[in-house]
């Protein structure tokens, strides 16, 4: 009786979860949209070498990266935290200068920021996370936190083990929960694919779920309510 009890609350709980999706019409042609930010009202987007912002879910938007005549070659990525927009971009400007940028005016300027991250960390950009206190950038086998106050990247997490990439990372508490996959490994279900990071005395739990069937999967993201 519980089972079909937990049945038929699934089915009720995935019906109005689908039910609150609605289409949005996007900018332009080109049907690629590279990442997605929701901050409040505003919904920012980036398709190829362009960023649009709406904040009528989606029926106007409006296009910032061109307003001081800066053309990215490639935007993979956007997101805002701190009322700052933070951006990669991977074939960079046309001067060749690709990577990191801040932009402090919501895309009307943008500035090159790479401070704090080594030069032999960049590379491999996977994605921005924003949480609640902190808001971090996963570059492969490294993850960075963004100091507001010396505006500058500083290491937040380093697990010195080979063949690790992390994927994702979330806060809860004084814990960080980072996603890792094992790349270049005959046998990747061998490796953990979390890792348990504490803030508070810098101990690190690594986990391979082998009895749920979790260990068999990559995490690609997180989400707590």
């Amino acid at each position: 009786m519980k089972r079909i009890i937990y049945l038929i609350a699934f089915f009720v709980i995935l019906t109005t979860s689908y039910s609150q999706w609605e289409l949005l019409k996007g900018p332009g042609r080109n049907k690629t949209i590279n990442s997605v930010d929701v901050e409040g009202n505003d919904i920012y987007i980036t398709i190829y070498n362009s960023i649009f912002k709406t904040t009528d879910l989606g029926k106007n938007w409006i296009k910032l990266d061109h307003q001081n005549n800066q053309v990215f070659a490639g935007v993979y990525s956007v997101i805002k935290y701190n009322n700052m927009l933070f951006l990669y971009t991977s074939k960079g400007l046309l001067d060749q200068n690709y990577g990191l940028y801040i932009s402090t005016d919501d895309g009307i300027s943008w500035l090159q920021h790479n401070e704090g991250i080594a030069t032999e960390d960049f590379g491999g950009f996977i994605r921005f996370c924003k949480c609640e206190s902190e808001m971090y950038l996963i570059l492969l086998g490294h993850i960075y936190k963004y100091n507001i106050n010396k505006n500058k990247w500083e290491k937040a997490f380093k697990w010195e083990q080979p063949h690790f990439r992390y994927t994702t990372v979330i806060e809860y508490k004084d814990k960080l929960f980072i996603g890792t996959f094992a790349e270049g490994v005959s046998s990747r279900y061998n490796y953990p694919n979390l890792l348990i990071y504490s803030k508070t005395d810098g101990s690190v739990v690594a986990i391979r779920d082998t009895i749920s069937g979790l260990g068999f999967y990559s995490i690609n993201s997180f989400a707590k309510k």
